[in-house]
């Protein structure tokens, strides 16, 4: 009786959820040598655990104008784990939720190849459903169409 209430507890400590508190703040990002849009998220753990953050990257979404996408690509390097009190910010595209960016040309002045993002031009409103949270509607415009002014 007794192994079986250990076990029963055990198992009611490793396998119960628990919430996940958090302030989250999501800002637009500008470069002149953007592919697509990028914003930051600056996400400070307000739990009293340690939160695993490749894990609530992954079951991350956008909503971008009334339509939902879910995480396609992660690229995460760090510490994967943000203690009580920490606060984390992360810079992501749009490409990495909406996919269909195309490849373009290499950049002598960038070092890199362009991408050419499916995002059309024009203004959009970006939601993130981050951890059990969703920011506040970010309204962006968008002007893919131009090259850059240096290439």
């Amino acid at each position: 009786m007794r192994i079986r209430l250990i076990l029963t507890m055990v198992f009611f400590f490793v396998h119960t959820p628990y919430a996940i508190g958090g302030d989250l703040e999501v800002s637009p990002v500008f470069s002149n040598a953007q592919d697509a849009p990028q914003f930051a998220i600056d996400f400070t753990n307000t739990s009293k655990r340690s939160i695993e953050l490749p894990k609530l990257i992954t079951e991350s979404s956008i909503v971008l104008d009334g339509k939902e996408y879910p995480l396609s690509a992660l690229k995460f390097g760090g510490n994967a784990n943000l203690k009580p009190g920490d606060t984390w910010t992360y810079i992501f595209s749009l490409d990495a939720y909406v996919l269909g960016a195309q490849k373009g040309s290499f950049s002598k002045p960038l070092k890199r190849w362009r991408w050419k993002t499916s995002i059309k031009s024009g203004k959009h409103t970006l939601v993130l459903n981050f951890s059990d949270q969703q920011s506040t509607p970010i309204s962006f415009v968008w002007e893919g169409e131009q090259p850059l002014l240096y290439e």
